[in-house]
């Protein structure tokens, strides 16, 4: 990968363009492209979800992991699980995408958590997380996650 500055005095002060150029774009450019929209959209430190009876602030980087059943949203930390209702698609959203992914219709994991995965059953694999937690990754995202490692 080759980057190079280039003047453009036709840009405001504070205006920085882009571009990115490649044959074709794949895998590694959307994963560029991807970053530079995290970098250009500085994420927040701490989530806000409002559970059954209080509002609770979350440390991002404590979230090891997060699944769905039915309408109820379990945010797993290093400390404790938080049931909430909202929908996976939201929650992912107001994440950084380059910590956490999608590993199943049912779940995220935050990847500065992740410490192996393995191999499962029909094609599955299982990611082992700190404290002993274990999620199955759904054979349809393992591409995808082993894209993200560079694999």
């Amino acid at each position: 990968m080759k980057s190079h500055f280039h003047a453009n005095h036709n840009l405001g002060p504070d205006e920085i363009e882009v571009t990115v150029s490649a044959a074709d774009q794949g895998p590694v450019v959307n994963q560029l492209l991807d970053y530079l929209d995290a970098f250009q959209t500085s994420q927040p430190t701490v989530l806000t979800v409002k559970t059954a009876d209080e509002i609770r602030l979350i440390k991002i980087d404590d979230i090891i992991y997060v699944t769905i059943l039915e309408d109820i949203l379990s945010i797993v930390t290093k400390t404790t699980v938080i049931e909430v209702r909202e929908r996976l698609a939201h929650f992912q959203a107001r994440t950084n995408p380059q910590k956490f992914v999608q590993i199943s219709r049912h779940a995220l994991i935050n990847l500065d958590h992740l410490t192996s995965l393995s191999n499962s059953f029909s094609g599955n694999m299982t990611a082992h997380l700190l404290g002993n937690h274990q999620v199955t990754v759904s054979r349809r995202y393992v591409k995808n996650l082993t894209q993200r490692f560079g694999l």
